[in-house]
C-alpha cells in the first residue's frame, strides 16, 4: 500500500476520534448543569414555602397573644370567668339580615358570674366598714354633697338607654338600667347612689368615628371620681367598619388596660367591674356578634385576669329576643335584667350576698 495513502487516513482517523470524545464530554456536561439548576430551582421552592408558614405562624401569634409589654404576667388565681361561648354559639353574621331568632343558640355564659375574689374587693369593703358612708372627694362634683357609695356606670348606648331610633309609644315608661340599678341596691344597702355615664354609639378604641375619651362623659366621671366603675364598652367596637381600622384584637387590649388604669387612678381609687356586652341578635349600622363574642370578649377576660377585676356577662341573661327592642339595645324588660346582673356583682363585692 503506498505509504501516502495511511499518511493521509491517520489523521482522518484521528479528528474522527476527537470530535466524538468531545461530544460525549459535551453531552455529560450539560446534562451535569441541568440537574444542578434543577436543584438550585428546588432549593429556591422550598426556602419560599418556609418561610411562608413562618410568617403565616408568626402574623397568628401576634393576633392571638396582645402586646406582652402593656399586659404584663401575674400569678395564675383560681378565678371563675365566664367562658367564651363556642362557635356554634354564635348568631352567625350572615343571619343578621333575615327574621332575628328568639335566642342565641346553646349560649353557656352563666347569669352574672364573675371573677370576683375577696383579694379584689378587699379595700373597698374595708373602707365600707370603716367609714360606713364615704363622702365623695371629688370637690368640683355636684354630686359633692351626697355621702353614701357612689357607683358610675361607664359606657355606650346600652348603659345611657336609648333604643337605636330614638322612639317609644306614647304612656310607657322609659328608665336607662343605671335608675334600675339604684333602685335594686336600695333595698339592700341603706347610702348608694348610681349615676349613668353612657354615651350613645362610643367606642373603646380611639381610631374610631366617636372613641368614648373624647365624650363629655369621659370628663364627667373623671371628675366625680366614683366609688365603683362599672365599664360596659365593645358593641360599637365590633362594627365592620371600626375594627380593622382601629387596631383589632390587640390594640383593643391594650386601650382596654389603659382605660382601666386611669380609672383606677382617679382620687377615689375606685374598684372597675368589667361586663361583657349582650348578644347581637340583628346588626345595625355593621355592629358584629362575631367579633363581639370571639375577639372582644376573648379581650375582655384576657385583661380582667391580668388586673385582677371583677367581671359579669350579659350574654346569656339577655339571650332573649324578647328582652331586645332592635336586636342590639334591650328593652326594658332588658334593661331591669342588667340591673339585676350588675346588683348581684356589686353586691358579692361588698359580701353582702
Amino acid at each position: 500500500m503506498n505509504p501516502n495513502l495511511r499518511h493521509h487516513r491517520h489523521p482522518a482517523t484521528t479528528l474522527n476520534t476527537n470530535t466524538s470524545s468531545s461530544s460525549t464530554t459535551t453531552g455529560s456536561s450539560g446534562s451535569v448543569r441541568g440537574t444542578l439548576l434543577k436543584l438550585l430551582v428546588a432549593a429556591v421552592i422550598l426556602s419560599t414555602l418556609v418561610v411562608a408558614v413562618s410568617g403565616a405562624s408568626m402574623l397568628s401569634a401576634l393576633v392571638e397573644e396582645p402586646n406582652k409589654q402593656f399586659l404584663t404576667t401575674t400569678p395564675t388565681r383560681h378565678h371563675t370567668v365566664a367562658a367564651t361561648p363556642r362557635e356554634d354559639e354564635i348568631l352567625p353574621t350572615e343571619h343578621h339580615n333575615r327574621s332575628a331568632p328568639s335566642t342565641v343558640d346553646n349560649a353557656q355564659v352563666p347569669v352574672g358570674s364573675a371573677f370576683v375574689g375577696p383579694h379584689t374587693c378587699a379595700s373597698l369593703r374595708l373602707r365600707v366598714q370603716q367609714e360606713g358612708t364615704h363622702q365623695l372627694r371629688g370637690v368640683s362634683s355636684p354630686l359633692a354633697a351626697h355621702t353614701g357609695l357612689f357607683i358610675g356606670c361607664l359606657g355606650d348606648s346600652i348603659t345611657e338607654g336609648v333604643h337605636h331610633k330614638g322612639k317609644r309609644k306614647k304612656g310607657t315608661t322609659f328608665h336607662p338600667f343605671p335608675h334600675y340599678l339604684q333602685q335594686y341596691l336600695e333595698a339592700k344597702l341603706k347610702y348608694v347612689k348610681v349615676v349613668g355615664y353612657g354615651h350613645s354609639g362610643a367606642t373603646l378604641m380611639n381610631k374610631t368615628k366617636l372613641p368614648y375619651t373624647s365624650t363629655k362623659h369621659w370628663l364627667a366621671i373623671k371628675r366625680d371620681s366614683p366609688d365603683i366603675v362599672v365599664l360596659l364598652l365593645g358593641t360599637n367596637d365590633s362594627k365592620k367598619k371600626h375594627w380593622l381600622k382601629a387596631g383589632g384584637a390587640v390594640q383593643f387590649a391594650v386601650e382596654l388596660q389603659w382605660m382601666v388604669k386611669t380609672l383606677q387612678e382617679l382620687p377615689s381609687q375606685p374598684l372597675v367591674i368589667l361586663g361583657h356586652p349582650p348578644p347581637v341578635f340583628k346588626s345595625i349600622d355593621t355592629i358584629d356578634n362575631r367579633t363581639l363574642v370571639e375577639q372582644i370578649y376573648k379581650q375582655q377576660k384576657r385583661v380582667a385576669a391580668q388586673l385582677e377585676l371583677p367581671t359579669f356577662s350579659l350574654y346569656q341573661p339577655l339571650n332573649s329576643r324578647g328582652l331586645m327592642h332592635d336586636g342590639v339595645h334591650p328593652n326594658d324588660k332588658g334593661r331591669h335584667v342588667i340591673a339585676e346582673v350588675v346588683g348581684e356583682v356589686l353586691l358579692q363585692c361588698l359580701g353582702r350576698t
